[in-house]
C-alpha cells in the first residue's frame, strides 16, 4: 500500500448469507445512565467502535429480506456492518435491536436488489 492509501473497501455478498456465526461492528455513543444489562455485555457505551459475536437465527418467513441475529447490540450499531466467520463479505446491515426476539439487518442481496443497490455497486 502506497502513502495516502485507504484499506480495501468491504465485498458485498452477493448470495445468501450461509453461515451460523456472525459479528456486527458498531460504533455507539456515549450514555449518561446505560442499564446494569448494557453495562454487563458493553461496559460503559464511550464513543469507541465495538464488534459483538452472535448466531443467526432463524428467518421471520413475513420478513425474508431480512436476516435475524442474536448479537448483542445498542444504540450506535444501525447501520453497521453484519459478517460472517468464513467469510469477508459484508452480509447485512444492521438496523434494529430487540433482546428478546432477536436483532434484524436489511441482506445485502435484498439492499443490492433494491433501487439504492445502485450506490453500493
Amino acid at each position: 500500500m502506497s502513502q495516502g492509501d485507504g484499506p480495501n473497501p468491504l465485498a458485498l455478498m452477493r448470495e445468501e448469507f450461509d453461515s451460523d456465526y456472525l459479528y456486527v461492528m458498531g460504533h455507539p455513543g456515549r450514555v449518561a445512565e446505560a442499564p446494569e444489562e448494557v453495562l454487563a455485555v458493553f461496559g460503559a457505551p464511550d464513543e469507541r467502535k465495538r464488534v459483538s459475536f452472535g448466531e443467526l437465527m432463524d428467518e421471520d418467513p413475513q420478513r425474508s429480506q431480512e436476516l435475524l441475529h442474536d448479537a448483542s447490540t445498542i444504540g450506535g450499531y444501525s447501520g453497521g456492518c453484519v459478517l460472517g466467520f468464513r467469510t469477508r463479505e459484508v452480509a447485512a446491515l444492521h438496523y434494529w435491536g430487540d433482546p428478546v426476539t432477536g436483532n434484524r439487518a436489511f441482506k445485502m442481496t435484498a439492499l443490492l436488489a433494491h433501487e439504492v443497490g445502485r450506490f453500493l455497486r
